[in-house]
């Protein structure tokens, strides 16, 4: 389930730098893309630490 969450995180921020668009081709310098996956490993990591608790709710969202 995190290495789910992690392709989406990366991809939803690469979104922006596509070089092919309708393919998932990229072009990024390597020391950025090193922060972009730290970051959503971070990002990852302190989601489901939270989601732990028992405080959770369903969200669903839908696309129209």
């Amino acid at each position: 389930m995190i290495s789910a969450i992690l392709r989406i995180c990366i991809k939803g921020i690469m979104n922006t730098i596509q070089y092919r668009k309708g393919k998932e081709v990229y072009e990024v310098e390597m020391d950025k893309l090193k922060e972009l996956t730290d970051g959503c490993d971070k990002l990852t990591k302190k989601f489901h630490k939270t989601m732990e608790g028992n405080n959770n709710v369903i969200i669903v969202i839908e696309k129209e």
